[in-house]
């Protein structure tokens, strides 16, 4: 793996600060 894991965290992170942020909290929860 040649990707340092904090970057893939930072990534994962963004991504799913950004999902949240797009997505009202019910509809997160009724997909997960």
């Amino acid at each position: 793996m040649k990707t340092p894991i904090i970057e893939i965290w930072r990534f994962k992170s963004r991504k799913e600060a950004g999902d949240s942020w797009r997505n009202p909290p019910e509809r997160t929860l009724h997909s997960a």
